[in-house]
This record gives structure tokens, C-alpha cells and sequence, in this order.
């Protein structure tokens, strides 16, 4: 009985899986992750990685690599990026990746407000390691000898054409923005026929940057909000980025889930930051689901010749 609970839990997750994104907790740390109309903020390019083990305690749980890199192009008068993602979820290693092209591009609307607005198109695929899999007739009554199993090995591949969308408005003091994810709400086709949608998702996200000097030297004060809606899941993000010289701390509430601390170092154009996840429930922590997340990024170089007319958006940066 104990197996099959585990064998059903096992594709309860893998519903769950698709009709959800992964999410990072460093939002700003995977900013085309999180809005394509982020692609060439900085200008010059910059390349970011992102690692987040989830519910570490957990047997099963989900693991999400990503890797992007984007730069303001001047012939195509705007951002362009790839981003690529790949999630590993469950004991069965339920695996969805992900490869996006980005284009953005950036109207300033007047001295004082400023709008991008980016387009991405994707491709992506999922797919369950079968020989990883385990039923009820591979068990004997002698521990820990199991026989092959008598299932028919099924297809499990999906593929399919994936488009998203956003936009940001912005100043040197603020930023606010929309994305939609998945807009057509692309079919999953994880045992070879239609399981599922992956519904639309939806980010609203916003912050302030306050410079306070007190005498001894600047301090940045970062207010923020993330808002996402996805099928019937919804997550409400209330957080706070400290910046004192090479240092970020971050402070994130996560309603009726959960609460987030990060740690970020900034040296020249290299920055590397950790956070960590506590599940918090009506019974307080639960130190089953804690979740670690690593982010590095790197921005190159380049010549300022023609940068006089372009404004970056001052988001935090992790």
C-alpha cells in the first residue's frame, strides 16, 4: 500500500508539474525569467545562472537550472536574449526544458518615464525517465530484491511552440510591470496524448529605489512586490533589498507560504547571491520544505559610444 501511495503521489506531482512554472525566489537575479521586457537592460551583455534545489528534505524534489544572456543590439534598435531552463521534478524524474529567444525594445516616453516592452518565443519539451519508475509487481517478499516490472513502456515525450509577453514602465526611481507567460497555453503531451494545458500565467512586479546617505556613505533601500497568478495557484510577494556597498541583503514574505532570506555580493561587474526558502503553515516552520537557490551573473564591457538616450531600468539584482 505504501508503494502505491508513493506511485500516486508520484503523478499527482507530475500534473501539478505542468500546469505550473518552477519559480525562483531571487526574482531579479533571473530578470528574463521573470519579464522578457528585461532583455538588454543593462546594455552591455550580461550573462546570468540560476540554481534552485526545492524541498531538499524531500525525496523527489524539484530541481531548476537556468542559464540566459542578453544585450542591447543597435542594429535591431533593441534587447535581444536567450534563456534557457531546465526543470527536474519528482523520484520518476519528471523533466520539462525549456530554450527561448527574446527581443525588447525601448521607447522613452518623455524626460522622465520610460517603457520596454519584450516578446519571447520558445521551445519546449518534457519527458519522465521510465527506467526510473517503480510499480507494485517489482517488489518480492525478500528485502530489497526487486524483479522487472510487467508494464508496457509508455511514450513520454511532449513538445510544442511556447509565447510570452511583457512590458515595464520606469524612472531612475521606480519600476513597475506586466508579463504573461504561455499565452496560447500550449497542450502538454507528457504520455503522448493531450494531458493537460499549461495555463497562462500572469506577473505583476513593482519596487522603488530610496538613496539615503547618512554621512557614512550611501545606503539603497529597495521596496518591492511580486504578484503572480497561474490556473487556480496564486503567490503574493512583499519584500525588501538593502544595498551598502558590496553587500545586498534581502528580506522577502511570501503570503500564507512562506518566508525568504537572501545574501548578495557585488564585486565590479561580478555578482553572486544565495537565498533560502522556510515553508510556513499554520503550524509554523516546516523544516521539510526548505529550499536553497544559488545566482551568479556577470556583465562584460562594452563601449558607451552611442548609450547618451538609453535608460536602465533600477531593478534590484538578485
Amino acid at each position: 500500500m505504501r508503494k502505491c501511495f508513493l506511485l500516486f503521489l508520484f503523478f499527482f506531482a507530475t500534473f501539478i508539474s505542468l500546469c505550473q512554472d518552477a519559480h525562483f525566489s531571487q526574482f531579479y537575479a533571473n530578470p528574463l525569467y521573470l519579464n522578457p521586457a528585461f532583455v538588454g537592460n543593462s546594455y552591455c551583455p550580461k550573462i546570468n545562472l540560476n540554481f534552485k534545489n526545492q524541498w531538499t528534505r524531500l525525496d523527489g524534489g524539484y530541481s531548476t537550472y537556468s542559464m540566459s544572456y542578453d544585450k542591447f543590439a543597435e542594429s535591431l534598435g533593441g534587447g535581444v536574449g536567450v534563456l534557457i531552463t531546465h526543470d527536474k521534478s519528482g523520484a520518476g524524474n519528471l523533466s520539462t526544458t525549456n530554450v527561448n529567444l527574446i527581443y525588447g525594445y525601448t521607447l522613452n516616453i518623455n524626460r522622465n518615464l520610460s517603457f520596454k516592452g519584450g516578446f519571447q518565443l520558445g521551445y519546449f519539451q518534457n519527458s519522465i525517465d521510465w527506467d526510473n519508475l517503480t510499480f507494485a509487481d517489482m517488489y518480492t517478499p525478500i528485502p530489497g530484491i526487486t524483479i522487472e516490472t510487467n508494464e508496457t513502456k509508455i511514450s513520454a515525450i511532449g513538445k510544442g511552440i511556447d509565447i510570452s509577453a511583457g512590458g515595464i514602465f520606469y524612472n531612475e526611481f521606480f519600476f513597475g510591470g506586466l508579463a504573461v507567460h504561455h499565452l496560447t497555453e500550449p497542450e502538454q503531451y507528457i504520455f503522448g496524448y493531450s494531458d493537460t494545458k499549461l495555463n497562462r500565467k500572469y506577473s505583476i512586479h513593482g519596487g522603488a529605489k530610496i538613496n539615503i546617505d547618512n554621512g557614512l556613505g550611501e545606503l539603497v533601500i529597495s521596496p518591492n512586490l511580486l504578484i503572480q497568478f497561474q490556473g487556480n495557484f496564486s503567490q503574493y510577494n512583499f519584500g525588501c533589498y538593502i544595498d551598502k556597498g558590496p553587500v545586498v541583503i534581502g528580506a522577502w514574505y511570501r503570503w500564507n507560504d512562506g518566508i525568504i532570506g537572501s545574501l548578495g555580493i557585488m564585486h565590479n561587474n561580478f555578482r553572486i547571491g544565495y537565498s533560502f526558502d522556510y515553508s510556513v503553515g499554520k503550524i509554523g516552520f516546516n523544516r521539510l520544505l526548505v529550499s536553497h537557490e544559488i545566482s551568479v551573473s556577470h556583465k562584460f564591457k562594452c563601449s558607451p559610444k552611442k548609450r547618451k538616450k538609453y535608460r536602465i531600468a533600477q531593478c534590484p539584482e538578485f
